[in-house]
């Protein structure tokens, strides 16, 4: 193999680990810092104000339609947002694509049906919260409206249960016990001391 097919190989291999696990923030860190306040075009054209999540906890999250990763979190979005919408938690999707038409397409065809907002992102709103260039990226807000937590590449939806039921104030943490890519077998419920409450098979 001549040695720049090498190089375009291993630099393909380094992207797409950076997409599928997130490159330099694993944990979720980054520094806190207050939602910007921006006016975005949903799916139907429709101004949506970011500014108005206010006094609740958000995940905002920038996918694309190429995104596999991206893709596979969504069901794991719209169950989180069901389960704790009731008690002040809101989900907002923000596409990275250039055409609406096209991602409202996309969605139906491939059975994407959520119930929270979808929006629309230029290279504004992408700057605007830090230069978002790999995907997924998704960002964690407390009720305050500040940013507290910062997410690149896909992560377990217990990860996100975990920072929402951190930030409403809940007891309760969820962990998860994975066999395989995508697979799991057990989830285990606990308090804050870390004693057990529940388990089940999936």
């Amino acid at each position: 193999m001549k040695k720049a097919e090498t190089l375009w190989l291993f630099g393909l291999l380094v992207v797409g680990l950076m997409l599928v696990r997130g490159d330099d923030d694993p944990d979720g860190f980054v520094e806190p810092f207050p939602l910007p306040e921006l006016s975005l075009i949903d799916l139907n054209g429709k101004t949506v104000r970011l500014d108005s999540l206010s006094g609740v906890v958000t995940i905002i999250d920038f996918w694309a339609t190429w995104c596999i990763p991206c893709l596979k979190e969504m069901p794991h979005f719209e169950a989180l947002y069901k389960k704790y919408y009731n008690q002040g938690f809101r989900m907002v999707s923000i596409s990275t694509e250039d055409d609406p038409d096209y991602v409202k397409r996309f969605m139906k065809e491939k059975g994407l049906n959520v119930s929270f907002p979808v929006l629309m992102a230029d290279t504004k709103v992408r700057k605007a919260f830090g230069d978002v260039n790999a995907l997924p990226t998704t960002f964690v807000v407390d009720s305050t409206g500040t940013i507290v937590r910062k997410y690149i590449g896909f992560r377990y939806p217990e990860t996100f249960e975990n920072d929402i039921r951190e930030l409403l104030g809940l007891k309760e943490g969820v962990k998860e016990t994975h066999v395989g890519p995508g697979e799991s077998t057990v989830t285990a419920t606990f308090n804050v001391e870390g004693m057990l409450i529940r388990n089940g098979v999936l």
